[in-house]
């Protein structure tokens, strides 16, 4: 009984923790400022959403842009996916491969 109490209170949960995000909502450039928490040197890596494209820059050079897909929470690169913790205007936080990265938008 508690066990599915529990669950029916994380399917009532589930739409506010995991909110649809929109595409306009990323698109920028979002420098990285934190790796599972852990600050490190002032680096200029950065994360680009530029139409239905992904860029990393590391270190002032752009990467080979990639296409992606969004659904929900989830950034589809096609070889492997981001998941959109928190979302807002200035910041982000995402999960990657077991990740945590926090990003603040320039």
């Amino acid at each position: 009984m508690i066990i599915r109490t529990l669950w029916i209170f994380s399917l009532l949960l589930l739409p506010f923790c995991c909110q649809a995000i929109d595409k306009s909502a990323l698109q920028g450039k979002w420098v990285i400022t934190a790796i599972n928490g852990q600050k490190g040197e002032p680096r200029n890596d950065l994360w680009e959403f530029k139409d239905c494209q992904w860029i990393v820059w590391l270190d002032n050079k752009p990467m080979p842009a990639d296409p992606y897909t969004l659904e929900n929470n989830i950034i589809d690169l096609g070889y492997f996916q981001i998941t959109v913790l928190e979302l807002s205007e200035r910041a982000m936080k995402t999960e990657q491969l077991g990740f945590v990265y926090t990003l603040k938008r320039l």
